[in-house]
Formats: C-alpha cells, structure tokens, sequence
C-alpha cells in the first residue's frame, strides 16, 4: 500500500475533479474500479484504511457516499484494489492537482461558499443573541430602579408612525407614584357602608299590607 502524507491526500481530495474524465489515467481507473465495487467491498476497506497505522485518515461518523469512499481508498493508495488495477503512484496521484488548483476547484469554491455562508448565519445569530440579553439586562434594570421597562425595547418605525404623538410624546408615571395617586383616589369605605357590610346587615321586615 503506498503510504500518502495526510495534508497532501487532503489537499488532493480538496481539489478533485467533478468529471473523472480529468483524472490522470491510472488514478481514474483505479478510483472506477473502487467505485464499481459492491458497496460492502468499500465499507470494509475504508474501516481497514482508519484503522492501518500508516496513515492519519479517520472515518467520519455518518456513513460517506460510493464516491467518497472510492476518492479516499485511491488517494491514500489502498490495496488490493479491485479488478486487479495497479496502485497509482505518489506522482500519479499529485497529477490530480495539475487539473485543478485551490482556487479554481469547483469542490474548493462550492465548500468556501458554505463556508462563508454558515459563518454569516452564526453571525446574524451570535449578534441577535447580544441584543437580546442587552435587552434582558436593561429590563431587569429597570425593574430594579423602578423605572417604566416599556422604554426598553424598540418599536419598528411603522407602529410609532400609527401611534397618536401624545402617546408617544406621554410621560408616564412611576410605580411608587401610581400607588400614591390609588391610595389617595380610591377612597375609604366608612363602616357597615361596604359591600360585605351591606349584605350581612338584616333585612328590614316588610310593612304590613
């Protein structure tokens, strides 16, 4: 088994070619006749190929494709290759990079877009979460302070524009001054004058008719 440098099998795997037509001829033959096999054939040779000591290649965890395990048995040079097709060469195998290079490999472009794509979501969420707890922060603030938490979140511009500008433009008032103005308001209850008192005082009788 020829014994590949993991970087450099890596690299070869980063920039294979879409079309096995552009492969260097002994290296297509060899990833056809790995990818012809029965699907057994490979997943066992792949299992062999994580657990040889010659090389770093580790089997990922969910279960690759036909054409993933075929790319990785050819790269890394595993025998014995079905069909009895000889093992490439480490020059044979480098003669895929001469068809593609880092920059201009549709597999290399079509991973740096996902990529980027994936890093620009988590972005947009790492700065939602930001503005939430900034958000939490200042209403449990407010909460302490006494002051109105109602200020604390922002209002799309379409809703302020529906808003009357005395609701907008209105002061409200504090908790403490709000129990301040209910105490004083809401008036004292004399005695037998409430409800409860009402209804358990006894009925006058009836006059006589």
């Amino acid at each position: 088994m020829s014994e590949q440098n993991d970087d450099f099998a890596q690299e070869v795997l980063a920039n294979w070619p879409e079309d096995a037509e552009a492969l260097p001829p002994s290296v297509r033959d060899a990833y056809l006749a790995w990818f012809d096999a029965r699907y057994a054939i490979l997943k066992a040779a792949l299992t062999a190929l994580s657990q040889d000591g010659d090389n770093e290649y580790v089997e990922p965890l969910t279960a690759p494709d036909r054409a993933e395990m075929a790319r990785a048995l050819t790269v890394y040079g595993w025998t014995p290759i079905p069909q009895g097709i000889p093992v490439p060469s480490e020059d044979e195998i480098r003669g895929v990079l001469t068809h593609a290079s880092p920059g201009d490999s549709p597999r290399s472009s079509t991973a740096m877009e996902e990529m980027m794509a994936r890093m620009s979501t988590m972005d947009g969420e790492l700065r939602l979460a930001q503005q939430t707890i900034l958000s939490l922060a200042r209403t449990s603030s407010s909460v302490q302070d006494d002051n109105d938490v109602s200020g604390n979140y922002d209002v799309a511009e379409e809703v302020l524009g529906a808003i009357p500008g005395s609701f907008v433009t209105f002061d409200p008032l504090s908790k403490n001054d709000r129990r301040q103005i209910c105490g004083r308001t809401s008036g004292v209850t004399p005695k037998m004058r409430g409800p409860r008192a009402y209804h358990s005082r006894t009925p006058p009788s009836s006059a006589p008719i």
